[in-house]
């Protein structure tokens, strides 16, 4: 690389971490790091817009449970939203969950392949205001599939950096 492009790609990372640092500054959010496999992404910009719609990234403190204790942050995906209608139905396959008709995926089946499978959630109506079906993109994340709609402890959107 010549010299010149070194200044200027030493320009723009200046700029850059100028720019997210005046925005955390500002209290905007924060980075956070996704340390599981339950989704696709290591590192995230987390922000205090709680405005989501469905296929958005978004942080939260979990309520706990047997598995991740209470306070536990999370980054998940918008499945589906307020307003919106989540059915549940037991097919072959295992418990499948749709929003408005879209499946979103199957709940994971007690089998000798997945002997801890947890139990899920069975849901059909209308999401409430303010309330989120979180979902992982790997089979056996473990989201609302079985700890139920997020309602509480939302932090905010994310994105996803790499």
């Amino acid at each position: 690389m010549s010299k010149n492009k070194k200044l200027i790609v030493s320009g723009v990372v200046i700029v850059a971490v100028s720019v997210i640092l005046r925005l955390i500054s500002y209290g905007v959010g924060y980075f956070g790091v996704n340390t599981m496999d339950c989704i696709k992404g290591t590192y995230f910009f987390v922000t205090k817009n709680k405005n989501l719609h469905d296929g958005d990234y978004f942080a939260f403190y979990f309520k706990g449970s047997k598995l991740y204790p209470k306070g536990f942050e999370f980054i998940k995906i918008v499945g589906c939203s307020s307003g919106e209608y989540l059915t549940t139905k037991v097919t072959k396959k295992g418990t499948a969950y749709y929003c408005n008709g879209r499946l979103l995926g199957y709940a994971c089946k007690k089998t000798l392949e997945f002997p801890n499978c947890p139990n899920h959630v069975i849901y059909n109506g209308v999401i409430p205001v303010g309330c989120y079906f979180a979902l992982g993109t790997a089979y056996n994340s473990y989201d609302s599939r079985y700890y139920g709609l997020v309602c509480s402890g939302i932090e905010g959107k994310a994105y996803k950096i790499f």
